[in-house]
């Protein structure tokens, strides 16, 4: 099947599904390709409940909310965005930016590279890792596996393995893993984007950045959207 295709249906897949479950679905959904990432950036997403919530200041509960949703549709999603590309899909991650009304799913398949190859940019570009090094150990701790790639002009993700600290997975161990995620994930973003020497290293303004979690094969994703 031709990417374009690929890409059309699944952004129309996505936008029927969050409009049947969330009651409304995004104005757009723009889907990006490359080595084993289906990206889908997810653009004017918020429902009328959800923007009165907000209002009010209940932006922990609108996470929540969507949360306990995303659980309930990840089985759907990446069995369907497996049925149309033909791959195997493994891992899920999401993440949203409320005040921007966007958000971010980024499905994983098994088979790598498996959407064409795209190179490592920490190979080619020593600074920009020692920036996210920087982060890392900030905010959690050196990775054991560390990788960047630029997926198309608007699109970067990073890919950082071995981070959590023992304390981390012992909160993890007593259930309490999403309110860790929680604070992480408010941790990790404002330390990305106070580094304003990213988008001077890297020549790109930053329009969206967004970063989640799976905890159990202690793996991070970071999405950066691009000008």
């Amino acid at each position: 099947m031709a990417e374009t295709f690929m890409q059309q249906r699944i952004g129309a897949y996505i936008g029927r599904l969050f409009r049947d479950s969330f009651g409304r679905g995004p104005r757009s959904a723009y889907v990006s390709l490359g080595n084993e990432f289906v990206i889908i950036h997810l653009v004017d997403f918020l429902s009328p409940v959800e923007e009165i919530l907000l209002e009010e200041g209940q932006e922990r509960s609108v996470i929540k909310m969507r949360d306990t949703l995303m659980r309930r549709l990840s089985p759907d999603i990446k069995g369907s965005i497996g049925e149309i590309t033909g791959e195997d899909i493994e891992e899920l991650y999401y993440d949203w930016s409320l005040v921007n009304r966007s958000g971010l799913i980024v499905a994983v398949a098994k088979t790598r590279e498996a959407f064409g190859r795209v190179r490592d940019l920490f190979k080619v570009n020593d600074e920009l890792l020692t920036q996210f090094l920087d982060v890392s150990v900030l905010t959690q701790r050196e990775p054991k596996a560390l990788s960047a790639y630029q997926i198309d002009p608007g699109t970067l993700i990073i890919v950082r393995e071995g981070i959590l600290l023992p304390v981390e997975k012992e909160i993890i161990n007593l259930g309490d893993a999403s309110y860790l995620k929680h604070v992480k994930r408010g941790l990790e973003l404002r330390h990305l984007q106070n580094r304003t020497q990213f988008e001077t290293l890297y020549g790109r303004n930053v329009t969206g950045t967004f970063v989640d979690w799976d905890f159990h094969l202690d793996k991070c994703l970071t999405v950066f959207k691009l000008k």
